[in-house]
């Protein structure tokens, strides 16, 4: 099996409360990401990544299979995908650890060995029900498993960015919140700069 600098895979909310317009915010704000020249940089210099993108409610469903990326026309071509796919899920509840869980199985599935295995989940809300989240986390944690969150924080749950770092959050992992979903596609692009190519970019 080839290596890989990050197998990076992307667990995206389309639960109840995330309308068709956010839905659409989150999926640009990926496509914008892997699209940066500081990917492209990674890729071509470190040498590929490999993406898969699941989006979850209370089920979960793969929109991107794994897919290695090796040059800017791949990101760009994987961004292009992102963004037509049809939305998953069945705007059912916000069953976060399962998603964790499910997103733990796909990454033992990467196409590659990858040097840093990262989960990366956004959502508008705490989870209400399912796994718990924290007893995922920690089980993804003991795995060599980091775990990054991008909480939309909105005026139905202010507190949301705190409650990601307590729960979502692995001890090697961070958390970048958006506030609002105006703000997802900005805070999406520079966690996920930040995470493949350990650059910081506009806030």
């Amino acid at each position: 099996m080839n290596a890989c600098a990050v197998a990076l895979l992307l667990l995206v909310d389309v639960s109840g409360s995330v309308s068709t317009e956010h839905h659409r915010l989150q999926r640009e704000g990926i496509a914008e990401a892997l699209r940066t020249p500081a990917m492209a940089r990674v890729v071509e210099g470190e040498g590929p990544i490999a993406v898969t993108l699941i989006e979850w409610d209370s089920t979960q469903t793969t929109v991107l299979p794994w897919r290695l990326l090796r040059d800017a026309r791949a990101l760009d071509q994987a961004g292009s995908d992102i963004v037509a796919a049809p939305r998953a899920g069945v705007f059912g509840s916000t069953h976060m650890g399962d998603a964790i869980d499910a997103g733990m199985a796909a990454l033992a599935q990467a196409p590659c060995i990858a040097d840093r295995m990262v989960l990366d989940v956004s959502g508008d809300g705490a989870s209400n029900g399912g796994t718990d989240v924290a007893a995922a986390r920690d089980r993804a944690e003991a795995l060599g498993v980091q775990i990054n969150g991008l909480p939309i924080v909105t005026e139905a749950e202010p507190h949301l960015a705190e409650w990601y770092r307590t729960n979502v959050a692995t001890s090697d992992g961070f958390v970048i919140a958006a506030d609002g979903f105006e703000n997802v596609a900005r805070a999406m692009r520079r966690k996920i700069v930040l995470e493949v190519a350990h650059l910081e970019i506009e806030k």
